[in-house]
Formats: structure tokens, C-alpha cells, sequence
């Protein structure tokens, strides 16, 4: 498998969220739609031909303790992509170092299966572990900066893309604008857009993008 260094020049999300925030002794609900443009993950096109993806979410963090579950489903803006339909489930612990610094880092790890709903768990499904560092107040425009190592392999020994396992390191550039009112029912939108350089260690699920989102 070929090792490949990617540049994603820009990626902008809209999202429109509900959000019940966790503190101590509370149960936190993040209920999220996203729309994409063009579905490009971790500098690959997971959908070709530029086309878009609609990924509605929920995120349960466990009484403000870091521990928590996603779930995400993709699906395509297009035809043609039945096969490409995933629901990702990911269980993580999120933490804190070094509060009140400018070098203050936030952490998150976590376990990650792609299950590819249409498909049997031997053809397509992945599964990662992976660690992630953030440094929200290095930057004072906003702009946070982070880094991310990921081992990924197939979900069974039999897989049909046993090859597609391996390592990736992604260094990445974010901010966060906040957008009011653009939907009634919702106070705020948040416009994500983000820059990240990913260079991948041997996974490959689909073609490199070269354009932005």
C-alpha cells in the first residue's frame, strides 16, 4: 500500500445542533445534522464525483466523567452509493491539561467502527483506535490547531480490504464561526472550516481528493 501525503486547503460544515451540555452529575445529548458538499474524509472522496452527504448524529456524553458514545450516519447525496452507506460508532474519553495556560491541551481517545450497513462485516467494515491533542487557547484569533495518530484494520480476518489497514497522522487548522438565526426553531449554526495535512501510513479507501470541499 502506498503511503501519500494529503493537503485539504478547505473544508466548510454546516451544522445545525441541538445541545444539552454534560456537567457533574448530568447526562449530555448533542443531537447534530450535517450537510457536505462533498463528503471528503481525511483527504480521501469517499463519494465520487464531488458528490455531497447529509450525516445526522448523536453524541451522549456520560454525566460531564470524558466518557461518551457517538453515532453517525453518512449517507450520499447522489445515486449510486448503496454500497458506500456507513454508520459509524465511536466510544471515546475526552480530558483537559493545563487549564487557564495558553499551552492548555485537550485530549480525546477512542475506539471507532465503520460499519457498512448494506455490506457483510467481511467486505467493508474498519475499525481504529485513536488519540487526539488540541490547543484552543495557543491562537488568539480563535484558530486551534491540532494533531491526530490513528491505527486502523479490518474488522475481520477474512476482510475484503485487508490491505486497507495502517497508520495516519493528521495536523489540522480550525475555527469556529458562529452563525445566528439562520434556521427559526434554532438560535445558533456554526460554520466549521478547517485545513488539515494528513499523511497516510497505508490505508487507502478510496480516491484522493484534489480540490477543496
Amino acid at each position: 500500500m502506498k503511503k501519500k501525503v494529503v493537503l485539504l486547503t478547505a473544508v466548510i460544515l454546516l451544522s445545525a445542533a441541538g445541545l444539552v451540555k454534560a456537567q457533574e452529575g448530568e447526562l449530555g445529548v448533542t443531537l447534530d445534522v450535517t450537510y457536505l458538499s462533498r463528503y471528503i474524509w481525511r483527504g480521501f472522496d469517499a463519494y465520487n464525483n464531488n458528490t455531497g452527504a447529509i450525516q445526522p448524529s448523536i453524541d451522549i456524553d456520560f454525566y460531564g466523567t470524558g466518557l461518551g458514545v457517538k453515532v453517525l450516519s453518512s449517507r450520499a447525496l447522489g445515486s449510486g452509493f448503496e454500497n458506500a452507506e456507513e454508520l459509524d460508532i465511536t466510544l471515546y474519553y475526552y480530558n483537559s491539561l493545563f487549564e487557564g495556560e495558553t499551552y492548555a491541551t485537550d485530549y480525546k481517545i477512542g475506539w471507532v467502527y465503520y460499519d457498512y450497513v448494506d455490506n457483510p462485516s467481511s467486505a467493508r467494515d474498519m475499525q481504529e483506535i485513536f488519540a487526539s491533542l488540541s490547543w484552543p487557547e495557543i491562537c488568539p484569533a480563535g484558530v486551534v490547531p491540532s494533531y491526530t495518530i490513528i491505527r486502523m484494520w479490518p474488522s475481520t480476518g477474512n476482510s475484503g480490504v485487508s490491505d486497507n489497514g495502517g497508520w495516519a497522522h493528521i495536523l489540522g487548522l480550525g475555527y469556529d464561526l458562529t452563525v445566528p438565526h439562520l434556521v427559526p426553531e434554532i438560535p445558533e449554526q456554526t460554520l466549521h472550516l478547517s485545513a488539515e495535512l494528513v499523511y497516510n501510513g497505508g490505508f487507502a479507501p478510496g480516491s484522493v481528493a484534489t480540490g477543496a470541499a
